[in-house]
C-alpha cells in the first residue's frame, strides 16, 4: 500500500510539473519543481532544522523579503503578458 501511495504522489507531482511547464513556459519553475521532487525528505528536514533558528532570529527581514517577492511575483503575473 505504501508503494502504491508513493507511486501516486510521484505521478501527481510529475503531472503538476508538466502542467506548470505548459501554462507558464518558464524553465526555472519546471527545473525548481523537479529539483524539489528529487530532494530526499531527510535532506529537506535536515536543512529545515538548520535554517529555522536563523529564520526565526531574522523574522522581520524574512517577512520584508517575502513581501517584496510577492509583489514582484504579482507584477510579473499581471504585467508579464503585456510586455
Amino acid at each position: 500500500m505504501n508503494l502504491l501511495a508513493g507511486f501516486v504522489v510521484v505521478c501527481c507531482g510529475m503531472f503538476f510539473i508538466a502542467v506548470t511547464g505548459v501554462v507558464f513556459t518558464r524553465p526555472a519553475i519546471v527545473v525548481s519543481s523537479a529539483a524539489l521532487i528529487c530532494v530526499p525528505w531527510r535532506w529537506h528536514h535536515w536543512l529545515g532544522e538548520r535554517v529555522l533558528p536563523m529564520l526565526v532570529r531574522h523574522l522581520k527581514l524574512y517577512a520584508v523579503g517575502m513581501l517584496a517577492f510577492g509583489v514582484l511575483l504579482l507584477y510579473g503575473v499581471f504585467r508579464g503578458g503585456a510586455a
